[in-house]
């Protein structure tokens, strides 16, 4: 009662009310906690990604490179190349490698150390084949000893003599590389590409032209 006069209070109406309320702040509260979760899980996967970003740039920064720099002779006649290795901080103390070259281009290859491979114990084993040559490099006497960076070896190619071609690929295959732990280093590889500097064909003369005997 207020004062003398009853009041009719509706319970069933004050109670839904409460229930609207409560619904109400239910439904304002609940995109807040999405949003926070939102905000972890993208504060997460940022986090992922730094984390593979770094690692791949780890991977990227140790892992050996092996190049051929170009050649160029004439047909018949002979084209040396370089073959360069760059650890790039993998440690590789043995590598293995691949040369693929074409038959009818090149008759024979051989490859030789260069004095920057020669410390005590390196050796390089080559075999050839009908069109390629299966090389490894590595240190007999010491399994901390790296492969050193720069010129280790020196390829010469007997070029056919009957060969058209003004050029011909020589690529790197079957790649491998190891550390003094007998653990596997990744290695990729440069490929390149001899020139063959053909003979130019001396240009032909014109027979001169005579002038008519009747002009005269």
């Amino acid at each position: 009662m207020v004062g003398n006069k009853p009041v009719d209070i509706d319970l069933e109406q004050q109670s839904c009310r409460l229930t609207f309320r409560g619904l109400m702040l239910k439904r304002w509260r609940k995109p807040a906690n999405e949003i926070r979760l939102m905000r972890c899980s993208l504060w997460s996967l940022i986090m992922l990604a730094c984390a593979l970003a770094g690692s791949a740039t780890l991977v990227a920064a140790q892992t050996a490179l092996l190049a051929l720099s170009g050649g160029a002779g004439p047909p018949g006649g002979s084209a040396t190349t370089n073959l360069i290795f760059h650890g790039n901080g993998a440690h590789a103390t043995g590598i293995q490698w691949t040369l693929n070259y074409s038959p009818a281009d090149f008759r024979s290859i051989s490859v030789a150390t260069t004095s920057l491979a020669t410390d005590p114990g390196e050796v390089l084993s080559c075999k050839n084949l009908s069109d390629h040559t299966n090389c490894v490099m590595v240190n007999l006497t010491s399994n901390s000893m790296v492969i050193p960076d720069g010129v280790i070896a020196v390829l010469t190619f007997k070029i056919a003599s009957k060969t058209q071609k003004t050029f011909s690929q020589i690529t790197l295959t079957n790649l491998r590389a190891t550390s003094g732990s007998s653990s596997t280093l990744p290695l990729i590889g440069t490929d390149a590409a001899v020139t063959i500097n053909q003979p130019v064909s001396p240009r032909r003369r014109r027979p001169a032209t005579r002038g008519n005997p009747r002009e005269n």
